[in-house]
């Protein structure tokens, strides 16, 4: 099994009023997350794909950002491949559309101090070609809990969005080649005294 970690090149949400900056990410309902991720080709030429996760990682409310549903129960949200690019400027034309066919539901944990979302099915969409790589966005239902993520830009390294691509690495046998060579087979002649037993 091999694992390999794909990096966010790119990340954007509207930030809230209060809380501006490029280090967070603000979930919630009409507040909607893109991300894009650079996908390596031979990666998905040489192995079979078992699992790929969307991961991101919580940041704390912090005091000029803190929302009044800290105490509601957990929300739905919603994850979709993208068909348009986006940008930090989206807000300003029509928002890029997504695929609804290929949603994804997910639940927040509030346990966990990260989201772990399963696109196993988006992914090997991209890797086959059925599905051209725009992005992802995330999106929340009316009435769920606001969720702020780090983003791509995010200080700490380790806990910058990625996604987890668990693969089993195929096997090929090689294939057998006709190679010209040159045979030569010697005869040894045996002397009468030997065939008679005379010495």
């Amino acid at each position: 099994m091999r694992i390999a970690d794909l990096k966010c090149r790119d990340s954007y949400s509207p930030s809230a009023p209060d809380c501006r900056g490029q280090e967070s990410l603000f979930l919630g309902p009409r507040r909607p997350i893109c991300f894009f991720f650079n996908l390596p080709p031979s990666d998905f030429s040489f192995c079979m794909l078992r699992k790929a996760s969307l991961i991101l990682f919580k940041l704390p409310y912090i005091s000029s950002c803190r929302i009044q549903e800290a105490a509601s129960p957990a929300g739905r949200y919603a994850l979709y491949p993208l068909l348009d690019f986006f940008s930090a400027f989206s807000d300003l034309f029509c928002p890029p559309a997504a695929d609804p066919a290929r949603r994804v539901d997910f639940e927040d944990d509030r346990r966990r101090g990260y989201t772990e979302i399963d696109i196993t099915p988006i992914v090997r969409d991209w890797a086959s070609g059925k599905l051209e790589n725009r992005g992802l966005l995330l999106t929340g239902t009316p009435g769920s809990p606001s969720l702020y993520y780090a983003s791509h830009r995010y200080r700490i390294p380790g806990m910058r969005p990625l996604i987890r691509l668990k693969c089993e690495a195929a096997e090929f046998s090689r294939a057998l080649q006709v190679v010209p060579c040159e045979v030569t087979v010697s005869r040894r002649t045996v002397p009468p005294a030997e065939k008679t037993g005379e010495r």
